[in-house]
């Protein structure tokens, strides 16, 4: 196991196993292997027009792609970038497809993705960005296994972030649809006709599963539902997770929304699992690679004004023995916003306080009232952090 762990850090080999215990696969040539699946990910003219329109391939395909089809297929679902169903869990175009082996690999198909929000869904929000084929597998395994009379519902021109779900309820009678929507540190989960308070439930308990196996990150997240009445027409501002979570615990003044009605309900029996909730005020990476890009656009100036500031930040945070030995260090520091951003990060961490965004964004809007020049430029990055405090 400790050979193993060592040559698949290095690259040299890929041990199945260290992701999916009972995969019996070590694979010793992980360039060859990984040439291979390009077969699957960019397929030739004449392969099953299903693989690239819905993510949908058949053993008869796999066979015709890969001559040890089930090594490679047993790979992909080892590793959650596919997931094994049979028949009746897929339903195409509106029909359920004939008893057999069938493979859901989102991944592979061509459409766009669709990256506006709706503000009638629940939202997933998390610190980190997951791969999106790897999240919409582990939730639809995760869904599926816990409600057995759910299937896929595959359709045209879905877009690539996608994957649309159906039910039929404990009376056996109603079938319920919802879809989920990966947005990077969001993912949303939305329900086209009436929410349901039964399948609201399933969700929130297949997304703790999915964040409990999650566990090679140690991610942080959080659930937030939109009050109707808080809902700002503008777009961005919808996207923002910070803007999200700020409103998570918030009590609707116009409750005839059924789907906010139903999801406040379910969150408030089901929670985050016990020291996983995502802090409104924590940072992703995305958050820092964004305001990266804002500060990029900083006179040279402001940009010197920005480093000294979240020095200072950082010195007021220190004891006095910490202050001196800072003193002792070379100051001739990157400046570049991207090195400026992690070492004030870094070095807040050193002192044991949790970076924060929302106090990020009070030092940026600080810095604005002085160097007017550049105001809407460190007010759109404060914006980011904390939407609510600065609209």
């Amino acid at each position: 196991n400790d050979f193993c762990k060592l040559f698949m850090s290095s690259g040299s080999l890929f041990d199945i196993s260290q992701i999916d215990k009972e995969s019996p696969y070590i694979i010793v040539k992980p360039m060859g292997f990984m040439r291979e699946l390009d077969k699957i990910f960019y397929p030739r003219v004449g392969i099953d027009s299903r693989v690239t329109e819905y993510g949908l391939v058949t053993l008869e395909t796999a066979g015709i792609l890969f001559e040890d089809y089930q090594f490679f297929m047993d790979v992909l679902v080892s590793v959650d970038l596919a997931l094994m169903l049979r028949g009746n869990q897929i339903c195409l175009e509106g029909k359920m497809l004939e008893d057999d082996v069938y493979y859901y690999i989102p991944d592979v198909r061509t459409q766009y993705p669709e990256l506006h929000c709706d503000p009638t869904s629940l939202h997933l929000l998390l610190n980190v960005d997951c791969p999106l084929s790897h999240l919409q597998v582990l939730f639809a395994r995760a869904f599926m296994s816990r409600k057995k009379c759910s299937y896929l519902v595959l359709e045209h021109s879905t877009p690539v972030n996608i994957t649309r779900f159906g039910t039929k309820l404990s009376d056996g009678a109603t079938d319920v649809t919802f879809q989920m929507r990966y947005l990077g540190d969001t993912v949303e989960f939305h329900f086209p006709d009436e929410a349901n308070e039964e399948v609201c439930t399933d969700i929130i308990e297949a997304c703790n599963e999915v964040m409990a196996k999650d566990d090679w990150m140690n991610s942080k997240y959080a659930f937030a539902v939109m009050p109707p009445d808080s809902i700002n027409p503008n777009v961005r501002n919808r996207c923002n997770r910070h803007d999200l979570l700020s409103m998570k615990d918030c009590d609707s003044r116009n409750d005839s929304s059924n789907h906010f009605v139903i999801w406040k309900k379910v969150l408030k029996e089901f929670k985050e699992l016990e020291g996983r909730e995502l802090k409104e005020e924590l940072m992703s990476i995305s958050d820092v690679c964004h305001i990266a890009e804002k500060l990029e656009k900083l006179s040279p100036e402001c940009l010197e004004n920005v480093a000294n500031k979240l020095q200072k930040h950082v010195d007021e945070k220190r004891t006095n023995q910490e202050h001196d030995a800072r003193l002792c260090e070379d100051k001739s520091k990157d400046k570049r916003p991207l090195h400026l951003l992690l070492d004030w990060e870094g070095e807040l961490k050193n002192t044991k306080e949790q970076p924060s965004g929302k106090e990020l964004a009070k030092l940026f809007m600080e810095l604005a009232k002085e160097m007017k020049n550049d105001y809407e430029k460190l007010e759109s990055a404060a914006r980011r952090l904390d939407p609510s405090g600065y609209y």
